[in-house]
Parts: C-alpha cells; structure tokens; sequence
C-alpha cells in the first residue's frame, strides 16, 4: 500500500526533462512582432554581414490569402548586458532546424560576391530576444519602406551558429 502513496510523490518531485526549443523563422516573426516581442527564440534563417549592419532575412515570406511575397529582414544588435545569454547546453528541437531550413532555402538564395569572402551570407541559427525597434521620425523613414517593427538582440557572436550547406 505504501508503494502507491510513494510513487505519486516521487514523480510530482522529479523534474520533468526541459523541452526542446523550437526554432522560429524571420517570416513567423515579421508576421505577427507582437506574439514574439520580448521572447528569447533561436532564429533561422540566411544571416548577412554588411557595411550597415547584421540581419537574418528570407526573401520571400508569404501574408494572407494572397500570398504575396515580400522579405522579411531582422537587424541584429549586440548588448552584452541585457540580451540573453546562450545557455551552456542549448536544446532546440534539430529536425525542426532542418525541416525549417528546407523550406527557406526553397525560397532564399545566399548571394554571391565577385570580391570578398563568401562569409558575407550564410545560413544560420541565431539565439536572441526578440525586441521592439522604435519608429524613425517620419521624415527619416526610407521611401523603400519601413524599418522592421523588431530587431534580434544577441549577447555575442557566441549567439550565431553557422549551418552547413548540406
């Protein structure tokens, strides 16, 4: 009798296995920036390095019942005080990475250089928080479009994980 009684208590006091986190995308994100503000992700997606900056984008990320294209951007800022730090065993679910993968390449390309390192596009998981950008004034506002609602917020480089090709 006093096996039962035991059990129960045993197993309310071990702790559950922490789930795996499970990868988003730049297009899950540019969709809904609200849903996501403020939430610790690891992002996947094609990450640039340029003059202006570092972002992970999709070219095509789809909207409604129209499924029109358009890209989604997130630029990267690094704060090595307040952005999340990668923890010292990271557990995202990897078929997920990989199926996620799978479908942005379908739509998004690295791009090509005829000068530099190929290094300026790679794929890649990036561990961050996702955080409000303030609107620029109207009149600083590019007439190509908005800037993105959301930026990702990295402690380092520590935070970007290259993908290999295959």
């Amino acid at each position: 009798m006093r096996t039962w009684v035991i059990l129960p208590l045993l197993c309310a006091v071990l702790p559950a296995a922490d789930p795996l986190m499970q990868p988003v995308t730049v297009c899950e994100i540019v969709k809904d920036p609200v849903a996501y503000e403020g939430k610790v992700v690891p992002l996947v997606g094609r990450f640039s390095f340029r003059s202006s900056g570092r972002f992970v984008s999709e070219e095509a990320c789809e909207e409604g019942p129209a499924a029109a294209a358009r890209a989604g951007v997130l630029p990267i800022a690094e704060d090595g005080k307040s952005a999340p730090q990668v923890p010292l065993i990271l557990k995202i679910d990897a078929k997920a990475v990989a199926q996620k993968l799978e479908h942005i390449r379908r739509t998004t390309s690295l791009r090509k250089f005829r000068f530099g390192s190929p290094d300026y596009d790679r794929w890649a998981l990036v561990y961050g928080q996702v955080e409000r950008r303030e609107p620029p004034p109207p009149a600083a506002a590019p007439e190509s479009g908005a800037a993105p609602p959301v930026r990702l917020l990295i402690r380092g480089d520590g935070a970007i994980i290259f993908l290999s090709e295959n």
